[in-house]
């Protein structure tokens, strides 16, 4: 089963390729979007399974890109 994660506060220029390439090296990733806000960018990532998911949260929560120090955790659906 996939696991959804979301990486907050990413530099503004952060693109696809450099999420997919940071999280690959915890496992298969499924599926990467990148939104763009006023001050940061967010990735919505989809791992191949829970437990390539969990390495993404351990190893890259509180660790810095650029400037700016990562939030990283497991995405909670959309409130509609």
């Amino acid at each position: 089963m996939s696991k959804n994660i979301q990486i907050e506060n990413l530099p503004l220029n952060t693109t696809v390729a450099e999420v997919e390439k940071m999280c690959g090296v915890y496992g298969k990733v499924a599926k990467v979007t990148v939104e763009t806000t006023i001050r940061t960018s967010i990735a919505t990532v989809e791992m191949g399974d829970d437990t390539s998911g969990g390495l993404v949260i351990k190893g890259l929560d509180n660790a810095k890109m650029g400037a700016n120090i990562l939030n990283v955790n497991e995405a909670r659906p959309r409130e509609e």
